[in-house]
This record gives C-alpha cells, sequence and structure tokens, in this order.
C-alpha cells in the first residue's frame, strides 16, 4: 500500500494546522495588498497580524453561535452584555476602525493626488 492511501484507495485527509496557519497568513498578506494596499506583513513575521485574528475571532464566535447552542438568548441577542458578546463588540470595533482609517487615507491621496494623472491612477480607491 502506498503512504497516504487507505485500504479502499481513497487518499487519507491530513490536517495540518501549521499548513492552515501559513495559508491563513499568506491569504491576509493578498488579501491587504489586493484590496487596500496594506502590507499586514504576516508572512514576514510569522504571525497573524492583529487584523487578523481580531477577523478570526469574529469568524470563530459566529461559527460556534450558528452551530451550538443557537437558542440561547445571549447568542441571539448581541446586546447582552456578556463577556463574549463584550469580545465581538471589541473586535467589531477594532476592525471597522482599521477599515475606516485605511479607507480615509486612500481617500486624502486620491484628492490630494488628482492634480496629476499619474499620483491619481496610484491612489485609487477601487
Amino acid at each position: 500500500a502506498m503512504i497516504g492511501r487507505s485500504t479502499s484507495d481513497e487518499p487519507k485527509q491530513i490536517y495540518c494546522p501549521a499548513i492552515d496557519g501559513y495559508m491563513k497568513m499568506i491569504t491576509q498578506d493578498v488579501f491587504g495588498f489586493a484590496a487596500f494596499s496594506h502590507p499586514f506583513e504576516c508572512c514576514t513575521n510569522l504571525q497573524l497580524s492583529k487584523f487578523a485574528k481580531a477577523f478570526e475571532s469574529i469568524e470563530d464566535d459566529i461559527l460556534d453561535r450558528c452551530l451550538r447552542n443557537t437558542l440561547l438568548p445571549q447568542n441571539l441577542i448581541y446586546s447582552i452584555p456578556t463577556k463574549r458578546n463584550k469580545m465581538l463588540l471589541k473586535n467589531r470595533r477594532y476592525l471597522r476602525s482599521f477599515l475606516k482609517d485605511i479607507i480615509h487615507d486612500r481617500l486624502n491621496k486620491q484628492h490630494i493626488g488628482n492634480n496629476t494623472d499619474e499620483t491619481t491612477s496610484k491612489c485609487d480607491i477601487l
């Protein structure tokens, strides 16, 4: 039998958390450059950025609320002041503030650079 094959000749699925983490870092860096021209530098530091950690925390929280204990009031009503809801709100505020700052910086650069076509094309908000 070949390595990585089961007795039914179906490939084994191997999960490697390290690869999952690296893929998140690569995705974060590509997303930062493509969407915002912002270097998150996850691959340079081999750590998720604060932005990526906040996003991942929100993602995990929403998945957990949807998959487990879906009818608990604290999972349905985000304004109930639980530790979990406070953390979700903190992460949400951070993400929105971070993205808002990037967008405002880009808009300011675009406004300043409207006098020359070269600067405007480099600062295209979309």
